[in-house]
């Protein structure tokens, strides 16, 4: 697999000083397993393993603690430090990640088919000046799926 751990490489874009990959895709999973799974399925539909990672719970925990440490006053005002702090309450969970790049919206579209084949707990897209909760576009969403942000 691909970038198994090494969402540092993903960090590299950001937003006022805070975690924001512009075209990407993350989603979170309760379940063991289903992040690598979601890494194969999304393989498997014909995305680059370059623009697939899979971050495990103790991964994300400690990259989403690391870039909350000290959020930049322009970070805290936008929906980035939310959705941030939402992540790292997942990964404390014990939630499993994959981030996917999906810039184009046929490559939106997999991913969604993709993801609709495993219970997901948490997906969102950043985009341009905005980060879109997609729960409502995944079928196999969980009951008790979480939203983008904290409220």
């Amino acid at each position: 697999m691909s970038k198994l751990t090494n969402q540092s490489d993903s960090n590299h874009a950001r937003e006022a000083g805070m975690f924001y990959p512009t075209d990407h895709m993350v989603i979170a999973f309760d379940h063991d397993g289903d992040a690598a799974a979601a890494h194969d399925y999304l393989k498997d539909a014909g995305f680059p393993e370059d623009d697939i990672t899979v971050v495990p719970a103790k991964q994300m925990e400690t990259e989403a603690a690391r870039n909350l440490d000290n959020p930049s006053f322009m970070a805290s005002i936008g929906a980035s430090l939310p959705v941030r702090e939402k992540q790292l309450e997942l990964a404390r969970r014990g939630c499993e990640f994959v981030m996917v790049k999906a810039e184009s919206d046929n490559e939106e579209d997999q991913v969604i088919q993709a993801m609709s084949r495993l219970p997901v707990r948490y997906a969102v897209k950043y985009r341009k000046l905005v980060i879109e909760d997609m729960r409502t576009r995944i079928s196999s969403i969980e009951p008790h799926s979480d939203p983008a942000r904290r409220p």
